[in-house]
Order: C-alpha cells, then structure tokens, then sequence
C-alpha cells in the first residue's frame, strides 16, 4: 500500500490543531495556566509540527525515489519559515519559560524570527519591484519609530525601546507583504496580523507599568488590559498555529 505524502501531512495537521484547540480552551476557559509552562508547549508543538512536515515529506520523497537533497535544502519550500519557528521557540523561552524573564533577549531573538519570515517571503516573490518595496518600506519604518522613540523618551530611551521597535517594524512589514508568496500567503498574512495583535498587547502591558496610578478607570486600555482572557495569548496561540500550517500550502508547480 502506497503512502500518500498529502494524507499524512493532513494527518498530522488535524492532530496539530486538535492539541492547539484543547490548549487554548484549557488556558482561556478552564485559566489553567502552570506557571506559563502549557502556554509555551503550544509553541514547542508549533516548532515540532513545522519540522515533521519536513519530515514527512523527506521520507515519502525517499520512498517514492526523488532526490531528497531537493526538499531538505530548498529555501523556496518553508525551510525559511522553519528556522524562523526556531527562533520564535528560543525568544519565547527567555520571555515566558524562564523563571526570570529576559525580555532584551527575547526581543532580539524575535527580530531572527522576523528575518527568515522576511527571506521566505522573498524568496517566494517573483517581482523584484515589489521585493525592492519590501526593503525600502522595512528600512523607512525602521528609521522612523527608531526617531519616533528617540523623540518620546528622550534621555530615557533604552536598548529595550530601540530594539523593539524595530522587531515590530518588521513584523508589520512582513504582514504587508506576506501575500505576495502565493498559495499559503494570506493564512500567512492573517498569522502575523495576529501575531501584530499579541504583541500590542505585550506593549500595554509594559506601558501600564510604567504609566503612573495605571490607566485609568473605564478608559478603552483599561478595559483592554483588564479583559476576562489574557489578551496576548488570545491572539499569540491562534497566530503560532496558523503560521505553520501554511507550509502545507503550496503552489502547484511546488507540489510532490
């Protein structure tokens, strides 16, 4: 009996959100929480999903006789997107797992993840106009929030500031341009849309630290930071899930 490659990767798929669905029941609904230790195995779950697909794939070429040097070294075909789980699954170790949270290093790791989600978009996109708009618009909105921060916090501007910012330029960016890689591109968009939404979140929740008294009572912040489900991982675990599901997604010159 012949194993079909697309069946088991559909497979593997519907177990892969069957485990995301029951975590984020268990964390919004039952606020079942373990120190954040359930809330960083869906990440450990999204990285591992994103590298059996490779996996799977690599082993049903072997068996069908292609050369398999042509999926495990392609950058074309997710691997980009792979390695950019990998970074996502470092940051968010010294962000969340660690008992002592590192949020410099966290941050920086996320701007490596941005980076491989930026080279898997262009890689994937044809049109050099359109890839030449994606370095100028990402370099621009760099230089601007980086002035823009400067400007705000004057003598208070910190590495965390400068380094953050910049990681959010590029996720932005890579939101904008995300559907311009073809079949799995607007899953794509909608990933780092929510991805977009978690990390608003994050940055309230550092700016209510330091915003004197908090803020205030019955305001639109208020209201949003004192919701009934943690916000950041209302928007982060959907995110984290629908990322790597477009590696199933391909064109069909792509398809095995």
């Amino acid at each position: 009996m012949k194993i079909k490659r697309r069946h088991l990767l559909i497979a593997l798929a519907v177990i892969f959100c069957l485990f995301e669905a029951v975590m984020f029941y268990l964390i919004h609904f039952e606020k079942i929480t373990l120190g954040y230790d359930l809330n960083y195995s869906c990440i450990i779950v999204a990285t591992v999903f994103s590298w059996l697909t490779l996996a799977i794939e690599a082993l049903t070429a072997r068996m069908e006789n292609e050369d398999v040097k042509d999926i495990l070294l392609s950058y074309r075909d997710g691997n980009l997107l792979r390695i950019a789980m990998i970074f996502t699954l470092i940051a968010d170790y010294f962000m969340v797992a660690m008992d002592n949270a590192d949020n410099l290093t966290g941050v920086s790791v996320f701007i490596g993840t941005q980076v491989f989600i930026f080279l898997h978009i262009m890689v994937n996109d044809k049109n050099s106009k359109w890839r030449a708009a994606n370095i100028v618009t990402r370099i621009t909105l760099c230089v601007i929030l980086i002035i823009a921060v400067g400007l705000i916090l004057g003598r208070d501007t910190d590495p965390l500031s400068i380094i953050s910012v910049i990681y959010y330029a590029n996720l932005l960016v890579n939101a904008i341009f995300a559907h311009r890689i073809g079949k799995g591109g607007i899953l794509l968009t909608i990933g780092l849309v929510l991805f977009a939404m978690c990390d608003i979140n994050v940055g309230l929740s550092g700016l209510e630290s330091i915003y004197e008294g908090g803020f205030p009572e019955g305001s639109l912040l208020y209201i949003i930071r004192n919701a009934d489900v943690d916000l950041i991982w209302l928007f982060y675990i959907p995110s984290q899930t629908i990322i790597p599901l477009t590696l199933l997604l391909k064109d069909k010159k792509s398809e095995k």
